[in-house]
């Protein structure tokens, strides 16, 4: 899931954080530049990420996926 999250020590409202002006009723930094945002970083997914032999172990050298859906292909030399 891409997009914005906030840290979980923001405030519940932008009034009690610490760069709200209160005379003005703003924020100092704007609400595009608030300092509890962060934003997740893009993961690209692997075909080894489900991978049941990789998981609790080294990985084997091949992958299982393979071999498992070539159907037992005796031609490939494997």
């Amino acid at each position: 899931m891409y997009g914005t999250k906030f840290s979980e020590y923001k405030p519940k409202e932008c009034r009690y954080c610490y760069f709200w002006c209160g005379k003005n009723k703003c924020c100092f930094l704007g609400k595009e530049n608030c300092y509890y945002e962060t934003v997740e970083e893009a993961t690209e997914k692997s075909e080894c990420d489900d991978c049941p032999y990789g998981r609790h172990s080294p990985c084997i050298g091949w992958c299982m996926k393979k071999v498992l859906r070539k159907g037992g292909d005796d031609s490939n030399g494997i």
